[in-house]
């Protein structure tokens, strides 16, 4: 009975509480039972149920191929959406990729890929099937194997009024079967003829008298404590990430703490209140009695009872009031800002080239105020679409170009989409730099003026861009978007760069302005063509806000419509913009979020990765490495270095010699000098074979099996030095997501302790990007870039620092360092050498900071990954205290 007794509960936070995740004991132990060779899922949407199967099968460590067969259509607007749930499915899919395909085909077109009797499992997908249950099943049918197994999920089985749950019936009073009842509409058929062993004991209690009611029962039950589990888990995960910020904060000094005591107080009851809450609410899971306590309990932790003043931290800075700050600051400083428009008022005419539809008049007269009230005067207007617009707005157009002459009608002669428009005013602009704008946006007044003081101190630069935000219909600024400097893999995975872009006239024209096909993507496409043309150091960032975008109502169904329109013609943009560049065909898919993507580097050949992992004792945790290395790693061609410094007990001596004799890529190096990490790492780099380096902590885990496939298709690309990966503590908060240099005055990481879920600032935590700096718990490069910047400073950063140092010596060679989310392992940290609580430990720590920081100035070092906007007190991207003119 073991085999459906073991609930193989997938304890995996889940923000979606729906029937199907209930099902996920039952799927484990069908998978673990039938061990199937192959399983497919026809019609799906969601696909809730096919992943807790193929969750399964990871867990299980079978050899199974898994396929989910569908047009891939929502539960609601079909049309608007069907792109939307594809790529979500997609998303979902990359954790089992290794073994998972999605077919976007319709079941019948799909019949001809499988071979008869090759199914183990099916599941039909009543809701979403365009077929009737019955026909579907009919059809495929010779493709099941004989010890096929049957679930369809989606239909009201209990109610025979429907040809789903008669036809279901038919074949269930005739087979071994499991028919759950409303909510949770699913039933089991024992198809094949050929019970697996291990499910005979399951199918021998359903012939029995209440045999199927006992089953049903059982598995109702097990799925329930199973989700009851997961929700509690995942609220457990939480308090931790609160109890862990409460104790850091606690630990700063005074001035230094971001957020005061007592509101992380009132978060602690909080979720301590939800986590009992559901507790009590476990109902078959634990008694009456205990459910009681459990609730008076969180009830004590009541908000409303709660005797804690509200305190407002005076080191946290909203937007309103960053924005009240740099409005006083701008006023002091008027005659700054005068002298400097005198400065430059012979600066170079820029041409703002305003587009847009269905403007308001208010919105309309407002944009143009806000152009006119520029304190940079070297400026033309150029207003396009005009026409198009409701006589009140021509009317107030006409009556700005007459009394302005810099106000100027550009391509409205000419017929067409607002694309040929556009490229009729960049034809007609006379201005050197051209910047575009929305009729019904607004720029900061002076916003010409710092794009002027940017053009002047870097007369080569051909794109210029600032940071933005928004304003809502009550005129209310919010959501800074405070940008990066220039940063191509950024822009690989989203536009960041957005507005205000100014471009250099001759540059747009040498192009061929916007091209159409890319609605929603014009920019977007436009701006990979020209950073084609020019090079990465002629595009630069103003860090203020100079830009705001407004607001609008939205039809929902428009808008979705047009974002999944949007989001297909950047990626195709992408796709065509790497194929000019790389020479070669690089595949794009939907990234994490809506709106990014993920260009699918390949690897090129089959290089040799050298894994080199410092350690000394503690073999509990080096065996967790280095065995989630060698059974999770999906690239195979790597030899595993292990270095073993010093260790003495006798259970780590006796599994060194026992790993290398169970796998030949193993190799242990002897190392018995005092810790040094650098020099470890030097030493062991002489002494392998690969052309790429992965330095790797002894106190890691593996998550995504493909982590080193990863990093090593982007190491591998020549402009790429040191490559990191996405680290996280035990408890699914982050370790590590970059590096930034300044952090603390030293260097930090970035979003740190942010829970595993988050997308982070601007979703910086789904998408790859370019860094300074990436930690050496896990770091890929080639080893030639290694060699040529002289590896890790032995001398004065044995310990600490000495991979910021050699990120920056790579950066400064000429190199990218990247940061990648696809890349995911646990970090448990410095648990073979301690933490720094010696005198002599927080010596030596303390003179590896006072080098980074003199060697890399890092006081004034402006991180061209973070921006001046964002504080470098904390590592959570959260506001800096306001300076308008940094």
């Amino acid at each position: 009975m073991r085999a459906f007794n073991s609930s193989g509960m997938w304890l995996e936070a889940q923000s979606r509480q729906d029937e199907w995740f209930r099902h996920s004991p039952l799927m484990g132990a069908l998978v673990r039972g039938l061990k199937p060779r192959r399983i497919l899922e026809l019609g799906s949407c969601d696909a809730h149920l096919y992943y807790s199967l193929c969750h399964a099968v990871s867990e299980a460590d079978l050899p199974t191929r898994c396929s989910s067969i569908s047009p891939w259509l929502s539960d609601t607007s079909e049309a608007a959406l069907k792109d939307r749930t594809y790529y979500e499915a997609q998303a979902r899919n990359l954790s089992y990729s290794a073994f998972s395909a999605l077919m976007r085909k319709s079941p019948h077109d799909a019949l001809d890929a499988f071979d008869d009797k090759a199914i183990d499992l099916l599941l039909i997908d009543a809701r979403h099937c365009r077929d009737d249950v019955e026909n579907i099943f009919e059809t495929w049918t010779p493709k099941l194997s004989d010890c096929a197994i049957v679930v369809v999920h989606g239909a009201d089985l209990s109610n025979r009024q429907f040809a789903d749950a008669r036809f279901w019936w038919s074949l269930a009073t005739q087979l071994p079967s499991l028919t759950f009842p409303n909510p949770y509409r699913l039933g089991v058929l024992f198809w094949g003829p050929k019970t697996p062993d291990e499910l005979r004991p399951l199918v021998s209690v359903l012939t029995q008298a209440h045999g199927h009611d006992l089953i049903v029962d059982h598995y109702q039950k097990l799925g329930e404590a199973c989700f009851q589990s997961a929700l509690m888990a995942a609220r457990k995960s939480r308090l931790q990430q609160e109890n862990q910020k409460l104790r850091q904060i606690s630990q700063l000094p005074p001035q230094q703490r971001l957020s005061p005591l007592r509101p992380a107080k009132k978060i602690k009851l909080s979720f301590e209140r939800q986590f009992l809450n559901a507790l009590a609410r476990s109902s078959g899971v634990v008694s009456k009695r205990s459910a009681q306590r459990f609730r008076s309990s969180a009830e004590k932790r009541d908000p409303r009872r709660d005797v804690l003043a509200p305190d407002q931290s005076r080191y946290h800075w909203s937007y309103k009031t960053i924005r009240a700050e740099w409005e006083k600051q701008r006023r002091s400083s008027k005659k700054a800002a005068t002298h400097l428009a005198e400065t430059l008022k012979d600066g170079p005419l820029i041409s703002i080239v305003a587009t847009g539809s269905d403007t308001k008049s208010g919105h309309f007269t407002a944009f143009i105020n806000s152009v006119k009230e520029q304190s940079y005067a070297n400026w033309e207007l150029c207003l396009t679409g005009v026409e198009t617009f409701d006589p009140e707005v021509r009317r107030i157009a006409r009556d700005h170009a007459l009394q302005d002459h810099r106000v100027r009608f550009v391509g409205d002669d000419c017929d067409g989409p607002i694309v040929s428009r556009t490229n009729r005013a960049i034809a007609g602009a006379k201005g050197r730099y051209i910047a575009f704008a929305k009729h019904y946006d607004l720029l900061d007044p002076d916003a010409l003026l710092l794009v002027a003081r940017s053009l002047s101190e870097h007369p080569d630069a051909k794109i210029i861009y600032s940071d933005e935000d928004r304003i809502n219909q009550e005129g209310v600024f919010l959501e800074p978007h405070f940008k990066p400097d220039w940063n191509r893999e950024l822009l690989y995975a989203t536009n960041y760069v957005s507005r205000l872009c100014t471009y250099e006239a001759s540059l747009l024209r040498a192009v061929h302005g916007y091209r159409s096909g890319y609605d929603g993507s014009e920019d977007y496409e436009l701006l990979l063509r020209c950073v084609e043309q020019i090079e990465d150091r002629q595009i630069h960032h103003v860090p203020r806000v100079l830009y705001h975008s407004r607001v609008l109502p939205v039809n929902v169904t428009k808008s979705s419509s047009a974002d999944i329109e949007a989001n297909e013609s950047g990626r195709r943009a992408l796709g065509e913009h790497l194929e000019r560049t790389q020479k070669k065909r690089i595949a794009i898919v939907p990234g994490l979020l809506p709106g990014t993507f993920r260009p699918l580097w390949p690897i090129t050949g089959r290089p040799l990765v050298s894994i080199i992992v410092p350690t000394r004792d503690h073999v509990e945790v080096l065996r967790l490495a280095v065995e989630s290395i060698l059974e999770k790693t999906q690239y195979t061609n790597f030899e595993l270095l292990i270095v073993d410094n010093g260790s003495v007990e006798c259970g780590t001596l006796s599994w060194l010699v026992e790993i290398q004799r169970l796998d030949d890529r193993v190799r242990v190096l002897r190392d018995n000098r005092p810790f040094n990490y650098s020099a470890l790492n030097n030493d062991a780099v002489l002494q392998s074979h690969g052309d790429i380096l992965a330095l790797v902590n002894n106190d890691v885990a593996v998550i995504s099996p493909d982590w080193l496939s990863e990093m090593v298709a982007l190491a591998q690309r020549a402009d790429v030095g040191c490559v990191g990966a996405k680290l996280y503590y035990s408890n699914d908060t982050i370790q590590h997501a970059g590096v930034v240099v300044g952090l603390g005055g030293c260097a930090g990481h970035g979003h740190k302790l942010a829970p595993k879920e988050s997308p982070g600032y601007l979703g910086r935590l789904m998408v790859r990007q370019e860094y300074s700096a990436v930690t050496g718990a896990c770091l890929v490069v080639r080893r030639a870039i290694f060699d040529e910047v002289g590896g890790f400073n032995q001398v004065d950063l044995p310990v600490a620092f000495n991979d910021v140092d050699f990120c920056l010596k790579v950066q400064k060679a000429g190199y990218r360092n990247l940061w990648t989310p696809w890349a995911q392992l646990y970090h448990y940290e410095s648990l073979s050498r301690g933490l720094d609580d010696t005198p002599q430990s927080k010596a030596r720590a303390q003179k590896e900071i006072a080098y980074i920081q003199r060697v890399w100035e890092t006081d004034s070092y402006r991180d061209p990954a973070y921006n001046p906007n964002l504080t470098l007190n904390s590592e959570d991207f959260s506001l800096a205290e306001p300076v308008w003119d940094r």
